[in-house]
């Protein structure tokens, strides 16, 4: 029987105490967080670009029911994921071919990281509003457009308008003066000497509200437009335009950012509109922004867009000129890609892959062709 208290041999050694043992622990833990401190603090500079999706374009425009037709083929849309790169992924993110790893400027540019939310927002905005218009002209339909105001495009870092206006803002009043255009704004800027305090109407972006603003103008140098020094306001601006539609055309592209999805909206409005198949009953994938004439602009991350195209059994791919070879080189043979230059070069790849265009009128003078 053994009994339940054994107790140590009287006869053996005393047990040797590891004093040491608990110090060294604690400092290797020490290491170990200072290590991770700072490599987090070196990879938190840095993004990783993963293969999104490509998921049907449809589903995110709305019609009118009476001007509605449904087709068998699906045009597709096709997205990236954007992570922050974190010291456990830095290794199998570099040593991924379809993730790539970029500093943090090479995405933001002289965006604050702060700001990278609200620009994409912004730029999906205007993006979704130049695709309906784009679109309906294409279809034949009249689309007049009013200006609105002078809308923010980029706050310079460290300029009055810094912490005072974000992108997508629209300034629409400039010391009692309305604003309608950019013009407009650039005028009664100019009008004003450095130092001078200013009072301006600007409606917010997020959350959407109309505020009054107080700023001191800065000086900038003599350039080419304006030989002496002159105020500014330190923002770049573009105007913002309303537009009266034919129709109850909308885009709702829920967390989606940027503004490379504006061809495949465009493609997608008239699908949706016109009669015919578009795809002629097939799976084609397309990115590229889209342009006020129809052109088409071009995207980043065009790689990771391909891989995802190359999992999505869409037959073709529509991309910008110049990102063919690289969208090849991802998409798989499977994947025929082709470049183009503007919305008449992609319809009339759509109708070489076997869509039916009958029924869409000639192209307006207004857009490219």
């Amino acid at each position: 029987m053994v009994p339940d208290d054994i107790g140590a041999d009287p006869g053996s050694p005393p047990r040797r105490r590891h004093r040491w043992l608990l110090p060294t622990l604690a400092i290797i833990l020490v290491v170990l967080a200072i290590s991770y401190a700072v490599a987090n603090h070196f990879t938190s500079r840095y993004y990783a670009i993963a293969p999104g999706d490509a998921q049907p374009v449809q589903k995110y425009i709305s019609v009118p029911t009476d001007k509605l037709h449904t087709h068998t083929g699906r045009i597709l849309l096709v997205t990236v994921s954007l992570l922050t790169v974190r010291p456990l992924s830095w290794i199998t993110d570099k040593l991924n071919s379809d993730v790539d790893v970029l500093k943090q400027e090479q995405i933001t540019g002289n965006t604050p990281p702060s700001q990278l939310n609200q620009l994409n927002a912004v730029e999906m905005q205007n993006s979704t509003q130049t695709a309906v218009i784009v679109a309906l002209r294409r279809l034949g339909y009249t689309v007049d457009l009013n200006g609105q105001g002078a809308e923010v495009d980029a706050v310079v870092a460290k300029s009055p308008a810094a912490n005072i206006l974000m992108p997508g803002d629209v300034i629409v009043s400039f010391d009692g003066t309305p604003i309608r255009s950019n013009d407009t704004l650039v005028q009664a800027i100019r009008t004003h000497h450095p130092g001078d305090r200013v009072e301006f109407e600007v409606q917010e972006f997020s959350p959407p509200r109309t505020e009054k603003k107080t700023v001191v103008l800065g000086e900038a140098p003599a350039d080419s437009t304006t030989p002496t020094p002159h105020a500014f306001l330190g923002i770049a601006t573009t105007t913002k335009e309303q537009p009266n539609l034919p129709l109850d055309v909308k885009v709702a592209p829920g967390d989606i950012g940027g503004p490379s999805a504006g061809l495949s909206f465009t493609l997608g409005i008239i699908d949706n509109l016109l009669p015919n198949d578009l795809t002629g009953g097939k799976t084609i994938a397309v990115t590229g922004t889209i342009n006020p004439d129809g052109t088409v602009g071009d995207v980043g991350a065009v790689a990771q867009k391909a891989v995802a195209v190359r999992k999505s059994g869409a037959i073709a791919f529509l991309v910008p000129k110049g990102e063919g070879k690289v969208a090849q080189q991802h998409a798989g043979s499977h994947v025929k890609v082709i470049e183009v230059t503007t919305l008449e070069e992609a319809l009339n790849a759509l109708r070489s892959l076997g869509g039916d265009l009958n029924g869409l009128p000639a192209a307006p003078a207004n857009l490219s062709g």
